[in-house]
């Protein structure tokens, strides 16, 4: 499915003879560092050096680096694109001449290519991003008395063509694409489930406000409403016929499109359920548009004593905002409550390449998610989807966290003959990181349970690593 990502893992592996595990974070912080990198010298092409200075600082922060634990095939992809839009706002204001432009051009068509065969929605994002430009640059030549350079649109074709070529000639993309065109056709109500979902979850507003709007999301929604408030002086400026770089308008433009995707994919259940994710390309957008607003503010000149002092006041609090946001986002770099452990992926892979098929297994959710990460076996890629262990559309896949002790004296009543249960360790521990008053809202088996379990003469443990435990059930 992603060609490039096993290539990169693969050779990297291999360079450097340290396993693919201990591989995962490390690519993915020299990823984050491309990224932050990438983000930097775009900035500057968009605004001068200023301008990519500040953009840096924006950068800084780690607001996607909740995906620095396990290797993204998607972030590692999306960080090209800060460097491959680098290249093309470079060609286009003709900063490079001669060799450099042949040079440049061959870099660009490697990065764009790269990016189709590591993952194909940030190809896709990639021709919107360029889409973008191309509306951005019209609109400015439109509001102006300056005319400047378009996008070469035919780089579009460079993501079109492969990323049809390959990968809807796969059944597993094909698959994803119908799945997300029948939700939006049949207008799942996405961000109506979810709010029904925290209604009943258990937790109080406080603490929604204090594990969501503040931990989870406060990096997100700092960074949106400053990259919203910026983007809404930028177009103003545009629309009024002020002083404004064609580089301001493409950020303003990213950020937009990149709120509409967001929007979207909000509204509706689609591939992507994940908030961060669902708003990469307007975070993006917000980066350019700090650090560009912050260059701005900077490097502005104003003799009025309250321009100076309405300047200095923005400029804090674009600081406040970097600083603020970087600090919230260090706390999601790691949470147990997300990231599953190596004993949880080492458990699901024995049972993925070992189990019998034929038979059911039932396990949390937690276990669900770790087995999209290690289906990567020769057997498990020859069997149909539903027809694995731990696929949610599996029937009678899930695990009662009574393990249906409370109506029958065995384990063996959740089955119609033979099965097996997968339990991690976090399904026992999930719930010490929950407020008390929550904690009935929680799947989680009890210690007690737990040992009537092992105690059960029809279920017999086959497999224990410590973290990570397989019964099979008579």
């Amino acid at each position: 499915m992603y060609p490039g990502t096993h290539f990169i893992v693969a050779q990297t592996a291999l360079i450097t003879g340290l396993p693919v595990e201990a591989l995962q974070p490390i690519v993915m912080y020299l990823v984050t560092g491309v990224f932050v990198a990438g983000c930097a010298v775009f900035g500057r092409a968009l605004g001068g050096k200023p301008a990519g200075q500040c953009v840096f600082i924006a950068a800084v922060p780690l607001v996607l680096g909740k995906y620095m634990q396990h290797l993204m095939p998607w972030f590692i992809a999306f960080a090209l694109l800060p460097i491959t839009l680098f290249v093309a706002e470079s060609l286009r204001k003709g900063q490079l001449a001669g060799s450099n432009t042949v040079s440049a051009t061959l870099c660009a068509a490697v990065l764009l290519f790269g990016i189709v065969f590591i993952h194909p929605m940030s190809a896709a994002l990639a021709g919107v991003v360029l889409g973008c430009g191309l509306i951005a640059v019209t609109a400015y030549n439109w509001r102006t008395v300056e005319i400047e350079r378009q996008y070469r649109v035919t780089w579009g074709l460079l993501i079109a063509i492969p990323l049809v070529a390959w990968y809807f000639a796969m059944p597993t993309f094909s698959r994803l694409a119908r799945q997300t065109a029948l939700s939006l056709v049949a207008a799942s109500p996405g961000a109506a489930a979810r709010a029904g979902e925290a209604g009943a979850s258990g937790y109080t507003t406080w603490q929604v406000i204090r594990r969501y709007a503040i931990g989870e999301f406060g990096t997100l929604i700092l960074y949106l409403a400053a990259g919203g408030v910026i983007a809404l002086w930028f177009g103003y400026t545009l629309f009024h016929g002020r002083d404004i770089k064609s580089g301001e308008v493409v950020a303003c433009a990213i950020y937009v499109t990149g709120g509409t995707i967001g929007v979207i994919f909000v509204m509706f259940r689609a591939i992507i359920t994940e908030f961060y994710r669902m708003n990469q390309l307007t975070l993006f957008g917000a980066i350019l548009l700090i650090g560009l607003g912050m260059a701005v503010l900077h490097t502005h000149n104003d003799n009025l004593r309250s321009g100076v002092l309405l300047n200095s006041v923005a400029t804090s609090a674009l600081v406040l905002v970097v600083i603020t946001a970087g600090s919230l986002a260090v706390f999601n770099v790691y949470d147990e409550r997300r990231h599953a452990t190596q004993a949880e992926f080492e458990g699901v892979n024995h049972h993925m390449t070992y189990a019998n098929y034929d038979l059911n297994t039932r396990s949390l959710r937690v276990s669900a998610i770790a087995s999209e990460y290690t289906i990567g076996t020769q057997r498990a890629s020859n069997i149909p989807w539903t027809e694995r262990p731990f696929h949610q559309l599996r029937p009678n896949s899930g695990l009662p966290d009574d393990l249906g002790y409370t109506t029958n004296k065995s384990v063996s009543s959740l089955f119609d003959g033979r099965g097996y249960i997968v339990i991690s360790e976090r399904n026992q521990d999930w719930v010490a990181v929950e407020p008390p008053n929550r904690r009935q809202y929680v799947k989680y088996i009890s210690d007690g349970e737990m040992s009537r379990l092992r105690s059960d003469n029809r279920a017999r443990q086959v497999y224990d690593n410590g973290g990570s435990w397989i019964w099979w059930v008579r």
